[in-house]
């Protein structure tokens, strides 16, 4: 319930704050620089898009509102993290994946962005009570194990490259925000649709069984069995994960939408036959 995440996300805030108020804090600085730029973007979403889209906005109900408004911000994320990683792969970012990292490297910003991203998520998601449906419990877990494990790696220079390699998958995300954004504006698009499922079969769940079967392969790279052992519960969460999601885009959105326009046409030849009844006789 909304009390149980409430807890859960007051628990990693704590984390942070206490990690950061240590002798990391040299390594962490970026992480909360990140989180004021979700923060601040968050809400210029909602002061400017009224504005550059009226119609659209005025046509959305609350819960829809803020699911845009979430899409947009997540989305921006997702474009960023695409970006850095393109970067770091061309750079030779990821060429030794265990080394010590920079605070100035592209890992490490891709990773603190992706630890401040997930501290503006998680508070969206309790603000907007979206972490009471599927699949936003889905991220919500993700953003979670991603900031514990994010802030453990970066205060102590540790697999700071290998923890960016699941964010792969943010080409998928991409695609699902846009697709979210454009059903929202009633533009549905047939080439992006395709994109979509194609991004998710193979950045979403080929990438992280592949990621998967690396961190088994590579554990003689971690310093402690206890680094392997988070890192492989946490790969077999994020397949689990992804399971979830793949159901829930597959079956049960499509079900729900289906369900939704039976009933509305379902209804609509009873309310034309009360408004056929209610209607006065001509003299």
């Amino acid at each position: 319930g909304l009390e149980l995440d409430s807890h859960s996300t007051g628990m990693v805030w704590c984390f942070c704050v206490g990690v950061a108020a240590g002798k990391y804090l040299a390594m962490l600085w970026p992480v909360p620089l990140a989180a004021a730029f979700f923060f601040g973007l968050s809400l210029i979403s909602r002061q400017v898009a009224p504005r550059v889209a009226p119609a659209l906005m005025g046509a959305l109900d609350a819960d829809s509102s803020a699911a845009l408004h979430t899409s947009l911000v997540s989305a921006s994320f997702s474009f960023m993290a695409v970006v850095l990683l393109l970067v770091a792969a061309i750079t030779g970012g990821f060429s030794d994946l265990s080394a010590q990292t920079e605070v100035s490297s592209t890992t490490h910003m891709t990773l603190s962005l992706w630890c401040g991203f997930s501290m503006w998520a998680l508070w969206d998601g309790v603000r907007s009570k979206s972490t009471l449906r599927t699949p936003a419990q889905s991220g919500f877990a993700v953003n979670t194990l991603a900031l514990c494990a994010g802030v453990m790696c970066l205060s102590r220079q540790l697999l700071v490259a290998y923890l960016c390699l699941p964010l792969v998958s943010e080409v998928h995300s991409l695609l699902m925000h846009i697709r979210t954004i454009a059903g929202l504006a009633k533009k549905p698009s047939p080439l992006l649709e395709q994109a979509h499922w194609g991004a998710l079969a193979v950045f979403r769940v080929a990438a992280h069984l592949a990621i998967s079967i690396k961190v088994i392969s590579d554990r003689t790279l971690f310093p402690h069995a206890i680094f392997f052992g988070i890192a492989l519960v946490s790969m077999i969460l994020v397949n689990c994960i992804n399971l979830r999601l793949l159901l829930d885009l597959a079956i049960v959105q499509p079900t729900a939408s289906k369900l939704a326009q039976d009933d509305y046409l379902n209804a609509s030849p009873a309310e034309g036959s009360a408004t056929k009844t209610l209607k006065p006789k001509a003299e």
